[in-house]
């Protein structure tokens, strides 16, 4: 018994040992705001670094968050060259605590691409590594998922493994049961052969037997109407903003660690398209403030698609003063 308890012991000891080395290996990495050139939507902007933060975090051996004093330093520093940064960059860089790498990037756009190129710079010894870019297609939220994976995969040299791949499809077999057996097909016994069928004769347009001369009239067949083609429906007008699309940039909202900076960019992607309440709703609920819910409740209603239903709105709001501003609000619109 005594030595199952100290067996137990020295267990318990070896797991917080290599626990507590996996967590002081693990890299953790600033993810700065990216600079952009004109014509960049701020959407996409932070559409990549929430995505960049999500993917990085997602990888074995990193850890990647967002601070407000990274894009100062980042500001005032150059990071056009490979290499090391100069010795007074190495001085703001010092005074950086919990970071292990800064992530710098710069979004360009033209022909309908969106260009963005990232680097590492390591924190403690100044060392910039090469940049690696991606070009993506910022109308094709999907384009947008891929390209910012494997930016991520290829700044950290880990790949981020699919899951969910070991399903295979079910054989179905379900295939042949309504398929009718050779014993239930209809005999030929059965069938009329087409020898023995006879078609009905027509009525005969000769006079009776009687003598008289005067054929039968029949009525005249009328044609068969031909089938009208039903009109194409006009296409219905978006109310909700596509799921994908409105997916990606829920999460590059949450991504900010400000309220302030979530309400602009929730009032940003509000402008930019069409919304519905059940969206707004949801933006509304990422908010902890009162006053912010009721901001940007009152700003979105102009570009609700079904403003009948914005009376739904009143369920993020605790205090009925709240519910009443937004009513009068609205009514006096």
């Amino acid at each position: 018994m005594m030595k199952k308890i100290v067996l137990l012991l020295l267990a318990v000891i070896c797991a917080s040992v290599v626990y507590g080395q996996d967590a002081d290996t693990k890299k953790r990495v600033a993810v700065a705001t990216p600079t952009a050139s004109e014509g960049v939507d701020p959407i996409d902007i932070s559409i990549v670094r929430g995505k960049l933060v999500e993917y990085i975090s997602a990888m074995k051996g990193y850890e990647a968050f967002t601070r407000t004093d990274i894009d100062q330093i980042t500001k005032e520093m150059a990071f056009e060259h490979g290499g090391m940064v100069n010795d007074d960059d190495k001085k703001k860089l010092g005074v950086l605590k919990g970071v292990d790498i800064i992530l710098v990037s710069t979004l360009t756009y033209g022909r309908g691409r969106l260009n963005v190129e990232a680097k590492f710079v390591h924190v403690e010894t100044g060392k910039m590594e090469s940049a690696v870019s991606q070009v993506m297609n910022p109308e094709v939220p999907e384009d947008m998922e891929i390209s910012c994976k494997t930016l991520a995969e290829n700044l950290t040299g880990v790949s981020i493994s699919p899951t969910n791949t070991n399903e295979t499809p079910k054989p179905n077999n379900n295939n042949n049961n309504n398929q009718p057996s050779g014993n239930n097909q209809p005999s030929g016994k059965n069938q009329p052969s087409g020898k023995n069928q006879r078609e009905p004769e027509p009525p005969s347009r000769k006079g009776s037997s009687h003598g008289n001369t005067t054929p039968n009239v029949y009525p005249p067949v009328r044609p068969t109407p031909e089938p009208r083609p039903n009109p194409t429906p006009a296409p219905a007008e978006e109310i909700c903003r596509n799921s994908t699309e409105f997916a990606l940039a829920m999460s590059a909202l949450r991504a900010e660690k400000f309220e302030s900076s979530q309400l602009l960019f929730a009032k940003t992607m509000t402008a930019s398209g069409p919304i519905c309440v059940e969206q707004i709703i949801q933006i509304c609920n990422v908010f902890t403030f009162e006053d912010s819910k009721l901001e940007y409740a009152k700003f979105a209603y102009p570009y609700c698609k079904d403003k009948n239903l914005y009376y739904l709105v009143n369920s993020v709001f605790k205090f009925q003063i709240s519910k009443d501003e937004l009513g009068d609000f609205i009514r006096g619109r």
